[in-house]
């Protein structure tokens, strides 16, 4: 009851989309896997409100392990509906949990270790390609869907409508950044393979999509002392929380393959975030911030590779 509580009343009102929790919470009571995300998320909450009570952080632990096993059983019965949104917020919900999950860190070895922080095993990019199809297929339930019909998703587009009323210049960032990339490179394999060049034009599309998205909470923090429309927190929150989702098809291989390309713009992602957050950095991002900016940080530096983009300060 504890955990249930603790969600109802304090996790819930800091999660992103704050309208769907109510409705959520009242179709947790006829799906577990539902239920079990709930109690997982709060308990990681407590977690990391109370870090020195290891007790909620092997809650958080157990009642994810079951959250995922009762949550994978349920897709292979899904239906539309409600059932639908449930499974919805269940991936929602496991999202927020790997946004907290640094596991792939303290699993390295010394070994590990000297060759840079192996991000294949980031589970906040290896599972949110799930969490981008229910948001596909969630808004194609039309009426029927609770995520679909709450006001909030009509304001998702709210920090690029400020960029661009604002005439802030994204796409000079967009441009440093395309510059950076022809500049380091791809990794070069050994032995040396051939790269077809339709994969390269795919490849830097692919880059130059992602860093268009990046882009935007990169102006914001650039031209924030002249924007005469500061953003909403609620609105930074949402897209900070949801650019993961973003790293799809290619750029999600760069980031398993290390490419200091997408290494360069996951740190000024952390980075920036961050510093556009301010003091008001939510629970489920601090940690995760705070240690990617100096890992992502130092890995480019052990690399020679400048975190320097033309155009930021």
């Amino acid at each position: 009851m504890e955990l249930f509580h603790h969600f109802q009343h304090q996790t819930a009102p800091t999660l992103c989309f704050a309208e769907v929790w109510g409705p959520a919470i009242s179709i947790a009571f006829k799906k577990e896997y539902l239920m079990t995300a709930m109690l997982a998320t709060s308990a990681r909450h407590l977690s990391i409100l109370q870090p020195e009570n290891a007790v909620y952080s092997e809650a958080a632990m157990a009642l994810l392990s079951r959250a995922c096993a009762s949550f994978s059983a349920a897709l292979d019965a899904q239906d539309g509906g409600e059932k639908h949104d449930a499974l919805f917020f269940t991936a929602m919900l496991i999202h927020y949990l790997t946004w907290c999950n640094l596991d792939f860190l303290e699993s390295q070895t010394e070994e590990d270790d000297s060759q840079g922080p192996d991000l294949r095993r980031d589970q906040l990019f290896l599972l949110s390609s799930g969490v981008r199809v229910f948001l596909h297929k969630t808004r194609a339930q039309g009426p029927s869907s609770i995520f679909a019909n709450m006001s909030s998703i009509s304001q998702c587009s709210a920090l690029e409508n400020i960029v661009e009323a604002q005439g802030m210049d994204s796409d000079a960032i967009v441009q440093a950044f395309m510059e950076r990339y022809d500049a380091i490179g791809a990794p070069k394999p050994s032995p040396p393979v051939p790269v077809p060049e339709q994969a390269s034009v795919v490849d830097r599309e692919a880059y130059r999509a992602i860093v268009s998205r990046l882009s935007v909470i990169l102006a914001l923090c650039e031209y924030k002392d002249a924007n005469a429309t500061p953003p909403e927190r609620s609105d930074i929150e949402r897209y900070v929380f949801s650019f993961p989702l973003f790293c799809v098809g290619t750029f999600l291989d760069m980031i398993g393959a290390g490419d200091a390309r997408a290494v360069l713009v996951l740190y000024h992602f952390y980075r920036t975030s961050m510093l556009i957050m301010g003091d008001g950095v939510p629970w489920w991002a601090a940690g995760r911030f705070e240690v990617m900016v100096r890992v992502l940080g130092e890995e480019l530096e052990r690399r020679h590779v400048g975190r320097f983009v033309r155009g930021l300060s």
